[in-house]
């Protein structure tokens, strides 16, 4: 069965979909334990921001060996491999109590997670190509449908079950369902096939088009209020909003939710204005709503916290809703750039996004310990209005040539 067949599409895409909810889980199951870990291992906020800063060399190590992976592995081994990896690690979470130990576990899990996310994320692209519409959006509806889940379950369950056995559960359980239903992914011939420049010369650093930086930096501004809200919504929601712990995570689930529906949603829009337009406009709706929320979540919490809690989750899924166009858009920008493979172009344009990112989260921490995490989140709102800019003047890039085989 090749992959022009009908059948084989449908079976990639259904394999990407669950490759990505389940991905969505793992990565958000630690979201409401974020300050039980923190206590646990006995770091202050700006330790525990150096901690999660640094954590990008491993995703930086592992962008770096994605593209040679892939090549030699093929999409689907490389998949399955790094997320046999990262839940086994995530497992052992709950478990560690050194502040060492637990850099080294989660260095690991990030080197995993990079390697499977370049793979499952080129391939989407290459999903969308075969589909001939955008389809990206869905897969990454999938990754905000688990996290939402996780997130929410997680929050509910923190207050009544054991952080190992949580972080047991949630690995075991997304692991047996990606290896029944998330494995037939691209095997190294159909990778080779289906990409125009997968057999191209690789491209050394200093001939890289410029444009592959520019779709970096949109990376970046882009990823930068998700992974913020993943690290930091719980800590802002406690300290900066003074929400009980049962609400704790109810506005993170809402922001999360409603990006599941922006990205449902793509599609629809996408008949009507150009993606990266459609993600401009969504990410400077999504910093004036945050911003908005920063500023009277407090007062109207303490004065009401459930009409608090109901506008904070209201202005954090609106932010949720534009958030839903902006990384999606980045990726599928990719084919804006010519003589690259598409695994190549991604890799690249992440490793340069992680290190900006490495040095904006530990920005983040040394700011949320000493002025404030409610200052600290400025950050992240000034980030959602620079990828409106990027993403604007994406809108106007041609499409690369691609080369007839």
């Amino acid at each position: 069965m090749t992959l022009s067949s009908p059948t084989r599409q449908r079976e990639l895409q259904r394999s990407l979909l669950v490759a990505f909810l389940m991905h969505g889980i793992i990565s958000a199951v630690q979201i409401p334990r974020v300050p039980d870990i923190i206590d646990q291992i006995g770091v202050t906020f700006a330790q525990w921001g150096v901690i999660v800063g640094f954590l990008a060399l491993g995703s930086a190590a592992g962008l770096g060996s994605a593209h040679w992976l892939v090549t030699r592995l093929g999409g689907n081994r490389l998949a399955i491999g790094a997320f046999i990896a990262f839940s086994v690690l995530t497992a052992t979470i709950g478990f560690i109590q050194n502040p060492i130990i637990y850099f080294i576990v989660a260095f690991a899990t990030a080197f995993c997670m990079s390697t499977f996310t370049i793979s499952v994320n080129a391939q989407s692209v290459v999903a969308q190509n075969f589909a001939g519409k955008i389809i990206l959006g869905r897969f990454h509806a999938a990754w905000s449908i688990g996290a939402a889940v996780s997130a929410a379950a997680s929050g509910f369950l923190t207050p009544i079950l054991d952080i190992r056995v949580h972080f047991v559960v949630f690995a075991a359980v997304s692991l047996t369902i990606f290896l029944l239903w998330g494995t037939a992914l691209l095997n190294k011939a159909e990778g080779v096939d289906a990409d125009d420049h997968s057999d191209t010369a690789r491209v050394p650093w200093r001939r890289m088009p410029k444009r592959v930086y520019l779709l970096a930096a949109g990376l970046f501004v882009g990823v930068f209020p998700e992974a913020a809200m993943i690290d930091w919504s719980a800590i802002l929601t406690r300290d900066g909003l003074g929400l009980h712990v049962a609400t704790r995570s109810i506005p993170y689930a809402a922001f999360a939710a409603a990006m599941i529906a922006g990205r449902l949603l793509i599609t629809s829009f996408t008949r009507r204005m150009h993606f990266s337009t459609l993600a401009s406009v969504g990410a400077l709706i999504s910093g004036v709503s945050v911003g908005i929320s920063i500023i009277v979540g407090p007062q109207l919490i303490d004065s009401n916290e459930f009409v608090g809690v109901l506008v904070v989750s209201v202005l954090w899924g609106i932010a949720g809703f534009g958030t839903g166009a902006v990384v999606p858009s980045i990726f599928s920008a990719v084919n804006t750039v010519p003589g690259m493979s598409t695994a190549d172009v991604m890799a690249r344009m992440s490793l340069v996004e992680m290190g900006m990112i490495a040095l904006a989260k530990i920005g983040m921490g040394a700011v949320a310990q000493g002025i404030g995490i409610t200052y600290a989140f400025w950050i992240v709102v000034a980030a959602w209005f620079a990828v409106a800019v990027i993403s604007w003047y994406i809108a106007k890039l041609p499409v690369a040539q691609r080369p007839n085989r």
